[in-house]
């Protein structure tokens, strides 16, 4: 196929996430693409209903490649490799839709959305479900301890280990947006902004940290908001401390910036869009750098 998806056999822990370490200069600082993995495990097997390109509507495609270039500036990565869909990174472990679960379910179940996107998606796009067949509490747990808990052990692991070092630390969760919404039966909502800035109204990390990055969007043309379209998610509000100098930044790109949304393959204009990215990249590197 010609655009973002790739089928493998199955996930372990090795092989959900991958961590990119610098090669030279190391600096506090941390990218993290929780939605850009495009590895779909066999036992996902959503519904044949649904079209492949709504199936990975979701994703943050290309994210990884847009910023490609980071580790040569200093930054630590990771990477989810399996999809939002099968596994969402964003969520937390029991952000799980009740009609998914058996009774015989071990854990709790504390939606906190109505709209089908929780841990795991039930909803490839209104009115559309993503599976026709229930999923058993195996297979859930199996995405839990195979990805989930992998991908947030890792990450956790990296931050303490970069703040212990050097006594801060930067995180930039990297995102991408559809252009506009849907509404409950399906039709396109307001235009979204350009670049939205979440940092739960400065929460989540520093205000020169966000003003850096926010500079550095607006001086490339871009239209910058804070909050507007997403506040932070569960990633800012799990790492996000500035009381212990943990400071958490998440950015949201529209995607018909750099790709075509109904194909789901790169536009045009994606070489100039990852231009600016490593600009941006830049940018929190140098930020960084002169805080220590």
């Amino acid at each position: 196929m010609s655009f973002d998806y790739h089928e493998i056999d199955a996930f372990t822990p090795a092989t959900a996430v991958s961590v990119c370490h610098p090669k030279g200069e190391l600096l506090p600082l941390l990218f993290e693409f929780p939605h850009s993995g495009n590895r779909y495990p066999k036992d996902f097997r959503p519904s044949k209903d649904v079209p492949i390109q709504q199936i990975i509507s979701g994703a943050d495609s290309y994210m990884d490649e847009l910023f490609e270039d980071y580790q040569a500036l200093g930054i630590t990565g990771i990477h989810a490799n399996f999809p939002r869909v099968y596994l969402d990174a964003n969520r937390h472990q029991h952000d799980i839709a009740r009609d998914l679960l058996s009774d015989k379910w071990y854990g709790r179940s504390q939606p906190t959305t109505t709209e089908g996107t929780g841990l795991v998606w039930t909803i490839a796009q209104n009115p559309l479900k993503m599976y026709d067949r229930p999923l058993s509490d195996d297979e859930i747990r199996n995405r839990l301890s195979l990805c989930f808990i992998p991908y947030h052990q890792t990450l956790t692991m990296e931050l303490e280990q970069l703040r212990r070092r050097f006594g801060k630390v930067y995180m930039l969760g990297c995102h991408s947006m559809r252009h506009h919404g849907f509404d409950d039966k399906g039709h396109p909502t307001k235009t979204r902004p350009e670049i939205d800035l979440g940092h739960r109204n400065y929460q989540t990390c520093e205000r020169g940290y966000v003003e850096c990055i926010a500079d550095a969007f607006s001086d490339l043309g871009y239209d910058v908001r804070h909050g507007e379209q997403y506040a932070g998610g569960e990633n800012m509000l799990r790492y996000g401390w500035p009381s212990i100098d943990q400071h958490a930044l998440q950015i949201e790109i529209r995607r018909d910036f750099y790709m075509n949304e109904d194909t789901r393959e790169k536009g045009t204009a994606f070489d100039s869009v990852q231009r600016h990215c490593q600009i941006i990249a830049k940018a929190a590197a140098s930020y960084v750098r002169d805080q220590l």
